[in-house]
């Protein structure tokens, strides 16, 4: 069997230069977990996208017509059109790679998001130790939120993201964290367009076919201290935004395109990325579930931006700017209510 290149992995552990594109068949092939990880193909970056940084990536990867068979490259690259555009080869869809190996980015994909959840619940008690140290023993409403978001989102998701990439011995350019430039910021701003329409349209179907929706925990906490909510509006985009996408489209999505390609790739990061947030909300189960699968479609934008640009500060803008427009326009209808009242 020939050896995979490692050309653009950066410093990549030994383990991981199994390939099971080349030949699952073998004798043995897929049977230990530590085999099922995917290393990068030849010729692309360590996540099969294209750098960011604009046109320079065509010249490290080839059009999908010159894919080599056998390789990622076969199923997830770039391509240019006659103007020199780049975007995201989709298919076809790999049939070379072992269900062994797709189940395996599954589990650690899912297991990524709820890890983010399990170091958060113990950094929770970390904090809640130093404050009562601190002589502390109760917090406000706006003490709890800052609290939280500072331990999950500020803490919990960029170590377990931070823990993942040493595990398997990849650089931070593994996640494609570049400066914006115009047309990222195209993206950015289509983007938002895109999820506030998108949202909007789902709102309505709700409302028209009076399915329950489940609401946010700290609802009622928001609607006592409406000032509280323009604290979110900076949080979502200097915080929530980025450390989200970090963990699920930074992370999650890139694990997930190795074995299943973009397209496969954005739709199983949404698995991880959609019923996390059940522990935000409140609600029948019924309610949960539709409000759950009303996430899906943000989630789906979110990761196209990721796939087409290759720069994961773009979807952490557009993720930041959706959340601070959703907390404006609360915090409208929260101070509406309350001089009405």
């Amino acid at each position: 069997m020939d050896e995979p290149s490692d050309e653009g992995s950066g410093d990549r552990d030994d383990r991981f230069d199994y390939d099971p594109f080349e030949d699952d068949a073998e004798e043995g092939a897929g049977d230990d977990p530590a085999e099922w990880e995917t290393p990068p193909a030849e010729g692309s970056d360590e996540t099969g996208r294209r750098s960011p940084g604009g046109s320079e990536g065509a010249e490290a990867r080839p059009a999908s017509g010159e894919a080599t068979p056998g390789t990622a490259e076969a199923t997830v690259g770039t391509t240019t059109d006659s103007s020199g555009v780049l975007g995201v080869n989709w298919g076809p869809e790999r049939d070379d790679v072992s269900i062994l190996s797709r189940l395996w980015s599954v589990v650690v994909a899912i297991g990524l998001g709820v890890a983010g959840f399990v170091v958060a619940i113990f950094a929770f008690q970390v904090a809640s130790l130093v404050l009562i140290v601190a002589g502390i023993e109760q917090l406000t409403f706006v003490g709890d939120l800052i609290v939280g978001f500072v331990v999950l989102q500020g803490t919990s998701f960029p170590i377990v993201a931070l823990i993942y990439l040493r595990f398997r011995g990849l650089p931070l350019s593994y996640l494609g964290i570049d400066i914006p430039g115009l047309r990222d910021v195209a993206w950015v701003v289509g983007g938002f367009l895109l999820v506030v329409a998108l949202v909007t349209a789902v709102i309505v179907a709700i409302t028209v076919t009076n399915a329950p929706q489940a609401e946010r925990s700290d609802t009622e906490g928001f609607q006592e201290n409406p000032d509280a909510i323009l604290l979110m509006i900076p949080v979502s985009v200097l915080l929530i935004g980025p450390a989200e996408e970090l963990l699920f489209r930074g992370v999650v999505q890139s694990r997930l395109r190795e074995t299943f390609g973009p397209a496969g790739a954005i739709v199983f990061a949404n698995f991880a990325f959609a019923p996390l947030h059940v522990f935000a909300l409140q609600g029948s189960p019924t309610a949960l579930a539709v409000t759950i699968g009303g996430l899906f479609v943000p989630g789906l934008v979110f990761g196209v931006a990721y796939e087409f640009t290759g720069n994961l500060t773009v979807p952490a803008l557009i993720h930041g700017l959706y959340n601070a427009t959703i907390f404006t326009l609360f915090y409208v209808s929260a101070s509406a209510g309350a001089v009405l009242a």
